[in-house]
């Protein structure tokens, strides 16, 4: 059997699941961090406030900390909707989501609700430094 594991799609286009989709093949989508909750990845404003995926109202643009994300357009309360219209026709032709923890599960159901239904795993990284 096949299966299409995306680790992440940084500097892709979000067509893969739909072309593996039509093919029949399922599909796993690990989170590791928060980028398909803006591109920022970090979920920090520019005041270095945590923000959780929903945009604070202070002035000023998120810091962008990566290149790939440094040409997005006003991103705060602009951009990012529709980035997370994007994001949620992903994920309709998702199987099955991971993550390392269940605080990472529940931050991106807090931004997608569409997930609380869907097959969501939590596999701890084993890592023991």
């Amino acid at each position: 059997m096949s299966i299409v594991h995306i680790r992440h799609l940084i500097y892709h286009t979000f067509d893969l699941p739909k072309q593996a989709a039509r093919l029949n093949i399922p599909i796993i989508l690990s989170f590791h961090d928060f980028y398909f909750i803006c591109p920022t990845i970090h979920l920090i404003d520019e005041k270095d406030n945590y923000c959780a995926g929903v945009c604070s109202n202070t002035e000023g643009e998120c810091r962008q900390p990566y290149n790939f994300s440094k040409k997005i357009p006003k991103l705060k309360n602009h951009w990012i909707n529709f980035w997370k219209k994007n994001v949620s026709l992903l994920f309709e032709n998702i199987d099955y989501f991971i993550t390392t923890s269940d605080f990472t599960k529940q931050v991106y159901i807090k931004n997608y609700p569409i997930l609380k239904n869907k097959q969501f795993k939590i596999i701890k990284h084993g890592r023991d430094f």
